[in-house]
């Protein structure tokens, strides 16, 4: 027995029959003859009716899209880029960020990794690298946002580096970063329980350099650690709290004691997950990015 859907679909060609059944009838009807005159306007009235009442059963072209009927209607991120707040904790896969070799919704959770090659493991860039998951549905252009996410070390090398993209310019847009793109990202090494902060700046030989390390503060693998990130001032400052704790502020220009300068400092920019080193897994969950005025 067809779906519901299909029978919906199979409804346009029903519209062009009755208009053509009709248009043929009213033609085919002989010019003369009184009782021909009498029946020419019943017989219109009864297609006509039948015509209407095709239409108003809700098929394809007058109303939604195929893919918009009731019970065939794919899943969407709460939110977008125009400044209203997008969640997902993972419990379906909404698209929020990319599927693929290394990238999968898993046990209510998103897991990024393991990779063979990252960003860690790569000198010049000669070839692009694909560890980066890039948030789909928050804009690439974000300026100053709430950006808040539960992560994990999930399994393999405890010494290689994960963590969340603070800025990424992708210049030629294909979710990877290449020798052209700019890069902040902070990262974590759960081993030595310490941050970085990586920058990954365009157009060099040498393009990487690390602005800032310390001590993290990292719970215990297994348990879920809560970080938060609100850029404001235009884009030009980022603080950080991990554990609801604050472990940096970043920002363009004038720090104040206690912050950590960006000499190469884009104000906008994508956000998402990150591996840097190849052979770990990370686990992420409850993300949230609130765009703010």
């Amino acid at each position: 027995m067809p779906s519901v859907a299909r029978i919906r679909q199979d409804r346009g060609p029903i519209i062009v029959l009755a208009a053509l059944g009709l248009a043929t009838m009213v033609c085919a009807l002989p010019l003369s003859g009184d009782n021909d005159e009498e029946d020419l306007p019943a017989t219109i009235e009864a297609l006509q009716a039948e015509l209407e009442s095709v239409r108003a059963s809700g098929f394809p072209g007058q109303g939604a899209r195929p893919d918009q009927q009731q019970g065939n209607q794919p899943a969407q991120p709460r939110g977008g880029s125009s400044g209203t707040l997008i969640e997902d904790t993972f419990e379906l896969d909404l698209a929020t960020f990319p599927l693929g070799e290394g990238m999968q919704v898993t046990d209510q959770a998103y897991l990024l990794g393991p990779f063979g090659q990252c960003a860690n493991d790569v000198g010049n860039f000669d070839n692009p690298v694909g560890c980066t998951a890039v948030c789909q549905t928050c804009g690439t252009d974000l300026q100053d946002f709430r950006f808040n996410v539960q992560f994990s070390f999930e399994e393999g090398l405890s010494d290689r580096s994960f963590g969340v993209i603070l800025r990424f310019v992708d210049e030629d847009q294909d979710a990877m970063l290449d020798y052209e793109d700019y890069l902040l990202a902070l990262g974590f090494n759960t081993l030595a329980n310490k941050f970085s902060v990586y920058l990954h700046i365009p157009n060099r030989i040498d393009p990487w350099s690390v602005v800032k390390s310390g001590q993290a503060g990292l719970l215990r693998p297994g348990r879920m650690n809560r970080l938060e990130i609100t850029a404001s001032n235009q884009g030009q400052r980022m603080d950080i709290f991990l554990n609801q704790g604050r472990i940096l502020t970043l920002t363009a220009d004038s720090p104040q004691p206690g912050e950590t300068l960006v000499t190469e400092w884009v104000d906008n920019g994508a956000v998402g997950f990150l591996i840097l080193g190849r052979g770990v897994q990370a686990r992420f969950d409850n993300f949230s990015l609130e765009p703010l005025p």
